[in-house]
């Protein structure tokens, strides 16, 4: 409903107003006061109509703000199955962190305007984004590359070119990471904690790979040599 409507409702009155007065009285005191009254009433009820239209801005501000912190959430869950099907992908991290970050800058410069409301710095517009976009994106790519993967499967050996370790799962253990080269891509492989020992001996690893649908090897096993 806008402000044009009391203005109509205005006139209406005045007219009837007029028609009263002059079968009525002849009376400028008279007139004055209702005139008075009449716009006492009008002014009462536009700000009525202004603040019923501001509350309902505020709650679809508020409706607004928590849908796109829920897609803020599934960006981030989807980024952590991304890393994981990252493990199992012979991608290069550019191109990873490419898809990632390009994605959320697109999604910026496309729908950042309609994050200011709740968020007014464009920094943090810019993270939101990628996190909520890129990761959805990552995720997709990546689970789209393995999932559709090409059922023939490839056995291929490697020499170990660089080994070392990361926090596990506990914090008293140690997850063996070994190094790499699959097309020209450093790829990283991670073993469990129990086969510590079998990666510090290992000069060779043999792989398990299929052809994925983005045209990404991915991996569907490993041996150590």
């Amino acid at each position: 409903m806008s402000d044009r409507q009391p203005d109509k409702l205005k006139i209406a009155l005045l007219e009837v107003l007029d028609y009263y007065l002059v079968e009525s009285t002849e009376d400028d005191e008279d007139n004055a006061r209702w005139q008075e009254r009449i716009d006492a009433f009008l002014e009462n009820s536009s700000q009525k109509v202004r603040n019923n239209f501001d509350k309902e801005q505020v709650q679809t501000k508020s409706r607004g703000g928590a849908l796109w912190m829920v897609l803020f959430f599934v960006g981030l869950i989807a980024q952590i199955y991304a890393i994981n099907y990252y493990r199992k992908t012979a991608i290069e991290l550019p191109i990873s962190l490419g898809i990632y970050g390009g994605v959320g800058l697109l999604a910026y410069i496309g729908v950042g305007r309609k994050t200011r409301h709740f968020l007014p710095q464009w920094y943090y517009r810019i993270f939101f984004l990628v996190v909520s976009f890129g990761g959805i994106a990552s995720w997709a790519v990546l689970y789209t590359n393995y999932e559709f993967a090409s059922k023939d499967i490839y056995l291929d050996k490697y020499q170990i070119i660089e080994k070392s370790s990361m926090s596990g799962d506990r914090k008293s253990e140690r997850q063996p990471l070994v190094y790499i080269m699959i097309d020209s891509t450093k790829k990283e492989l991670v073993f469990p904690p129990s086969e510590t020992g079998a990666v510090q001996t290992a000069k060779y690893v043999t792989i398990m790979r299929s052809e994925g649908y983005l045209g990404f090897n991915v991996i569907r096993g490993t041996a150590l040599e």
